[in-house]
């Protein structure tokens, strides 16, 4: 999947509600719906619907030296007087992969490069904090893994397993309720009646969404990755 991404801030503007570009090469974050775009650099961010986390990467890599954890409520409550914003329905992840120009036979990107979930205690391979709302996807190793919920106590489906070649490559991936997509080629599963992949709200009423970039979502310091350049995340209504 060699499929290179030009995004511009105007066609983003155009035809998403929210949108966070987080850079892995220098720890900079932009969210291109406010003017002027600020900058944020190894810090969190916040803005209505998304809150980002970047840290230095512990593992040495040099092209994409930072980690980050995107947190993502598609339903936030009303602060104050203020009204809730809209609900949004859907996320468009899209992330760019770098590989290195001086030793163009070292394995990258390597390791846990992105990570999808329904839980801040995903760390892989299926499992969380409940029965319900633990899908997970995840690329590891230029591997595509999608794991289901909790069919019983320690008991998920592994649903897609699938090679990637993402070296100087994109994806761009597509979430919503029981739904994921991914491309391109576009791929597309999806679990209306059986409510066995990401679900938004959850059984407790939970609309969050996280994903995280050179690392898993629940902090696990023995799964991280390098070769995640550039994340960018865009929220729809429909």
């Amino acid at each position: 999947m060699k499929t290179k991404l030009f995004v511009t801030a105007a066609f983003l503007a155009a035809t998403v509600q929210a949108q966070v570009v987080v850079d892995l090469r220098t720890g900079v974050i932009h969210d291109l719906a406010t003017t002027p775009l600020p900058t944020r650099a190894t810090t969190t961010y916040t803005n209505s619907y998304m809150k980002v986390t970047v840290a230095r990467n512990p593992v040495a890599c040099p092209l994409t030296p930072f980690t980050a954890l995107v947190e993502v409520n598609l339903k936030p409550a009303a602060t104050g007087s203020a009204a809730a914003p809209p609900e949004m329905k859907r996320a468009f992840i899209d992330v760019d992969f770098l590989s290195p120009a001086t030793n163009p036979n070292e394995t990258i990107p390597s390791g846990w490069v992105t990570h999808i979930g329904d839980d801040p205690q995903n760390d892989g391979y299926g499992g969380g904090t409940t029965l319900d709302g633990i899908a997970e996807a995840h690329i590891t190793n230029q591997q595509f893994l999608v794991y289901s919920s909790g069919l019983q106590v320690g008991v998920v489906q592994n649903l897609v397993a699938q090679d990637m070649q993402l070296e100087n490559g994109s994806v761009r991936f597509e979430v919503a309720n029981q739904f994921i997509a991914w491309g391109q080629p576009r791929n597309i599963l999806e679990s209306t009646q059986a409510k066995k992949l990401f679900a938004f709200p959850d059984a407790r009423g939970d609309n969050r969404l996280f994903a995280a970039f050179n690392r898993v979502i629940s902090g696990r310091s023995d799964r991280t990755g390098c070769g995640a350049a550039r994340a960018i995340i865009q929220l729809e209504a429909q």
